[in-house]
């Protein structure tokens, strides 16, 4: 009997653990970890611009309309 016998027969199924170990790799590369959202896409959401701040400021009352397009025009909008 070869030495081998055992790992081409009983052991058939291990050539799955390479793949499923590059699986694996490959979609933490392109996905991210499931803990640790992309900071481009988690800060583009909560961040505020400019803008907003000043039209929610604006639209609450808190700045008079000249002081409003002032900044606008300020910030280039």
């Amino acid at each position: 009997m070869s030495p081998y016998a055992g790992w081409a027969y009983g052991c058939g199924w291990m050539w799955l653990l390479p793949v499923a170990f590059f699986l694996l790799i490959a979609v933490v590369a392109f996905r991210g970890l499931p803990c640790c959202p992309r900071s481009d896409n988690a800060h583009d959401k909560n961040v505020e611009t400019a803008q907003k701040i000043l039209d929610r400021r604006y639209a609450s009352g808190e700045i008079a309309r000249e002081e409003y397009q002032a900044i606008k025009k300020d910030l280039g909008g």
